[in-house]
């Protein structure tokens, strides 16, 4: 378990190398921007539940990372619908 932000940064990282590329990416971008937010948090009950949340997440991602196939369907894009004015 992730004692501090920095530890729980870094396990976002290692599973998000289990999506492709850009998807991880985005991972580890929302990571960074959820910690960036919450840096300055003094009270230390409200920075223990940020990281179990986090804790919670990463365990969740590590789950949808077993699924290829869950991960195949995030990953494709909506069809684009056919252009309006030709």
């Amino acid at each position: 378990m992730a004692t501090n932000g920095v530890g729980l940064y870094r396990q976002v990282c290692r599973v998000a190398r289990e999506f492709p590329p850009l998807m991880g990416k985005k991972i580890r971008f929302n990571a960074r921007e959820i910690l960036r937010l919450r840096r300055h948090e003094q009270d230390p009950v409200k920075a223990a539940a940020y990281l179990r949340q986090g804790e919670a997440d990463v365990a969740t991602l590590r789950l949808v990372a077993l699924s290829p196939s869950l991960v195949d369907a995030m990953d494709r894009k909506p069809p684009q619908p056919a252009a309006l004015h030709r």
